[in-house]
């Protein structure tokens, strides 16, 4: 679906300041979804991840929208021209050091995240731990 958004928006691309917004909103909203799921997939159920997804909707989306930004910076370095033909063998790595710096660092972002929120909405459906359960063959 993000592949499909991105090259049916491509004609907006000729906008100037909708190239600047189009990608990064369109890799934002993929980062979100595929990191979020990713970061419960093993440590929840299938209700608490649709759960906490739903609950925490707006704000993973933010995130994802940070990442995509902090994603397209590199490319700002590339779109600056011709004057960093010169170091086009020392820019390389540089951005390939800082996509792999962003990818780490939204993946531990979104598991940090939805971890919190899982062991938050666990605490809240669990039972009260300070009331202990009356021993069995006692009455109330």
């Amino acid at each position: 679906m993000a592949l499909l958004a991105l090259v049916l928006s491509m004609p907006l691309w000729l906008v100037p300041p909708l190239v600047l917004v189009l990608p990064p909103l369109i890799w934002g909203w993929l980062t979100y979804r595929v990191m979020a799921f990713d970061a419960l997939a093993e440590h929840a159920s299938p209700a608490e991840r649709q759960t906490v997804l739903a609950t925490h909707r707006y704000r993973l989306l933010l995130m994802g929208v940070v990442c995509g930004y902090l994603g397209a910076a590199p490319s700002l370095v590339w779109a600056s021209g011709v004057v960093f033909a010169a170091a086009f063998w020392v820019l390389i790595p540089v951005a390939v050091w800082i996509y792999a710096l962003v990818l780490a660092f939204s993946s531990l972002w979104f598991a940090h995240y939805g971890l919190a929120a899982l062991h938050s909405l666990r605490e809240h459906a669990a039972p009260d731990a300070g009331q202990a359960a009356p021993p069995a063959g006692t009455r109330p």
